[in-house]
């Protein structure tokens, strides 16, 4: 009766937790989640295949916390437990859903101590990223490392660990710790220990394996490593050692602690959309967002105020929000942040609209934070705060949310600051941000109009967008045949007209802005004084200014000519090319010009000018001869620029039976893979749809780059309508474990006819984590 009784109790537990689980498949933590026992350490060795495999032995010490612990539940997603021992016995088990219920043959005390031996197998989906470069690594997203670790996944559960990784030979092997040992067990394995005996959350708990060609390490007076690893090469990397050592240092001085054994810099191509650039110990940096020095120091930030000190749940950031920007102030970093970092983040560009949950991890959340202490830089709360920081992280690691922040200020300095900050919006949509992230500047047109002999020229400026508020002074220069002339006008508002006077004689006028750089001025005046320009001015960009301008000038036989007998004697590649282009444009492909073209087109030609000829090429429609030169110059250049210019102009020139032919070679060529969504946009086009899904969907088998799979489904979605097609090839889609080709099979599940619609969406909910893909399954559906 007793065990009957037990199974009854397990059965219930197991069915709240698997409903829980099921019923929302929830992104976050709870606050306050039951935990029968107490992880002190864990002793394993986890097996890595470069396919993504994970097999695992665990050995967990633990203490019973409550009165009598009859269960013991781990979470555990898609993992395939083989054997649970308990104190050296083996015991009862289960998996279903998302919990592991290990079953003692008899109840445990408070206190008693447990040693809990697993050995499993799991290959996720989700929480485990495979780069195309071989690098293998764990996800940070909430609730991720339930899919690759039996594990209380909490952050209120943290423990010390010695782990043994089995992992392929010849890789490195980065985690939280100190590293014991690396010797290598067989051809094909090495086998690194690692150990950390900073008890920190097992939700920041992590690593990364795989070929790191470009390596340097720098000790520092407190006897801790920091080292820098790189997937591919990358040159400045004393300056970002020699930060991180630094800012290490200004940071344990305000705190009192540096939360990890040894520190890893890890330089990265692909983002995978996490939000969370660090686990415990590591930084991650990636090369496509820029502004490196400025993610090192943010998420060097999070060691302490993310992983030491970490958010009960994602709801509730705000306590390691302040405490990161506090200390980010403290350390003197700009509080404006880094422009070009906050518009290149690709995780906020790529997301859905509705990018919660995770946005409230994202770097402009950050800012945000930063900007508000900054504005409130004399408050009594900040001042509080900074004045009892060694003592908030001197109580160690620690979950903490904006109650348990304010309370221990209560408790340390006596002052109530329970109230919540509002928060500083960042000004990303103003017309200013806006322009200065497009043209640097404000952008004036000015149109200078002159009748030969004339003593006065009429000028009038208009502003292309935002006008300056105030007079803008101009030098003018004339020119002619006396020689050269300078003299001062002004402008200002939306429009101003301006009379000059000027020699009848007069062969060219220029402008320039006096004391500002942030104005430019495109200039429109007769073809004369560009032809003047052409030939006589000092430096190459005004000729290549003046060569540019006649491109849009009327047909006009004697100004070809005049351009034809220039580029003879022309050597500068900038101008050349500009000249190539403005006769490209006069000329528009005309019987007999195609040979000037395909000279300059050469491999021998300097990059701009074999650009330029590339680009006039498409001009040329029907012309069999143009078509194999561009063909062979998309399959042997080097320059990626060009290769995309002789595609686009073979588009041009070709009609669908010639490109599909040429395209079909294109494809098979590996130097071009990246371009092949570029060649089925074209073929689209020409209305080649049969052919477009042919190509694409071998593309999209798993041998190939993600990057390059993402960008077919763009391109799929554009060219193919069938649902059917979609109905088909989306579950094989969402197998993938990027989410970002997850993302864009989801998007593609409103072409599916409604008929299979809702039950190919139920299907995919029940086996996505991402919540950002589940938000996108969701959408139009009547949940």
């Amino acid at each position: 009766m007793r065990d009957f009784m037990r199974l009854v109790t397990a059965a219930l537990i197991l069915c709240f937790f698997a409903f829980t689980d099921l019923a929302a498949q929830a992104w976050d933590y709870p606050a306050f989640p039951r935990m029968d026992v107490k992880t002190d350490h864990l002793v394993a060795e986890i097996s890595i295949s470069d396919e993504g495999v994970i097999t695992g032995e665990l050995l967990y010490s633990m203490v019973a916390q409550r009165v009598t612990v009859d269960t013991i539940i781990l979470d555990a997603v898609h993992i395939d437990v083989e054997e649970v021992r308990l104190n050296d016995n083996t015991v009862s088990f289960r998996v279903e859903g998302a919990q592991l219920l290990i079953l003692p043959d008899e109840p445990f005390l408070r206190g008693d101590l447990l040693s809990l031996y697993i050995r499993y197998r799991a290959e996720p989906l989700f929480g485990l990223h495979l780069h195309d470069s071989g690098v293998i690594r764990t996800s940070q997203l909430p609730r991720s490392v339930r899919h690759w670790l039996p594990v209380v996944d909490h952050p209120g559960n943290g423990f010390t660990y010695e782990i043994a990784f089995i992992h392929p030979a010849g890789y490195d092997m980065i985690a939280g710790g100190r590293r014991l040992s690396s010797e290598i067990i067989s051809v094909q394995q090495e086998k690194t220990v690692i150990r950390s005996e900073i008890a920190l959350p097992v939700t920041t708990f992590g690593w990364i394996t795989g070929q790191f060609p470009v390596q340097r390490s720098e000790i520092t007076e407190d006897a801790y490593s920091v080292t820098f690893f790189s997937e591919t090469d990358y040159y400045a990397i004393q300056e970002l050692l020699d930060e991180a050592v630094a800012l290490t240092g200004r940071l344990r001085n305000f705190s009192g602690v540096i939360p990890f054994d040894n520190l890893s810099i890890v330089l990265l191509d692909q983002h995978f959309l996490e939000v969370k650039q660090y686990m415990s110990g590591t930084v991650f940096l990636y090369r496509e967002k820029g502004a490196l020095l400025q993610q090192l120091r943010e998420n060097l930030l999070a060691q302490w105020a993310g992983v030491y000190i970490t958010e009960q749940n994602g709801s509730d950031p705000d306590a390691v929000f302040y405490l990161r920007a506090l200390m980010a102030l403290m350390a003197g970093l700009d509080p404006a942040g880094d422009t070009e970092h906050f518009h290149s983040d690709p995780v906020s560009s790529f997301s859905p609209a509705d990018q919660s949950p995770y946005s409230a991890f994202s770097y402009p959340q950050f800012q945000r934070w930063m900007l508000t202490l900054d504005r409130d830089d004399s408050s009594e709360m900040l001042q509080n705060v900074m004045s009892v920081l060694p003592e908030i992280f001197g109580l160690g690691s620690r979950v903490m949310d904006w109650t348990h922040l304010t309370e221990l200020v209560y408790l340390l300095t006596g002052q109530p600051h329970f109230h919540r900050l509002e928060l500083s919006e960042l000004a990303t949509g103003s017309a200013f941000t806006q322009k200065s992230v497009d043209t640097g500047g404000f952008l004036y047109r000015a149109e200078l109009e002159w009748e030969e002999g004339a003593e006065t020229a009429r000028v009038q400026f208009r502003a292309q967008g935002d006008a300056v508020p105030e007079n803008v002074r101009v030098t003018v220069t004339e020119h002619s045949f006396f020689g050269k002339e300078e003299f001062e006008t002004e402008f200002s508002g939306e429009s101003s007209t301006v009379i000059l006077s000027v020699s009848p004689a007069v062969e060219n006028i220029t402008f320039k802005v006096r004391g500002r750089d942030d104005i430019s001025i495109e200039v429109v005046k007769p073809d004369l004084f560009w032809v003047y320009q052409l030939r006589n001015a000092e430096s190459s960009d005004e000729k290549a200014e003046a060569a540019r301008a006649m491109a849009d000038s009327p047909e006009n036989p004697d100004l070809q000519l005049a351009l034809g007998d220039l580029l003879q004697f022309e050597t500068d590649p900038l101008v050349v090319a500009e000249l190539l282009r403005s006769i490209s444009s006069l000329t528009m492909g005309a019987s007999g010009t195609d040979e000037r073209f395909i000279r300059y087109s050469a491999a021998t030609q300097d990059p701009e000018i074999q650009l330029a000829a590339v680009e006039a090429l498409a001009n040329f429609r029907d012309n069999d001869r143009v078509a194999d030169r561009l063909r062979t110059i998309a399959i042997q250049s080097n320059n990626r620029e060009i290769r995309i210019a002789a595609i686009h102009s073979l588009s041009r020139v070709t009609d669908a039976a010639r490109f599909s032919e040429i395209a079909r070679n294109l494809v098979s060529r590996e130097q071009l893979l990246e371009h092949i969504p570029l060649i089925l946009t074209y073929l689209a086009e020409k209305g080649e749809i049969q052919l477009v899904g042919d190509i694409a969907t071998y593309f999209l088998a798993d041998e190939f780059p993600d990057r390059l799979r993402s960008d077919l489904i763009g391109v799929l979605m554009q060219a193919d309508q069938d649902g059917s097609n979609w109905n088909r090839r989306i579950p094989g889609l969402m197998q993938n474990r990027n989410p970002i080709i997850r993302l864009r099979a989801a998007e593609a599940l409103s072409l599916v006819p409604e008929a299979q619609r809702e039950e190919l969406r139920s299907q995919l909910l029940e086996r996505e984590y991402d919540a950002r893909v589940r938000t996108v399954l969701s959408s139009g559906a009547d949940l």
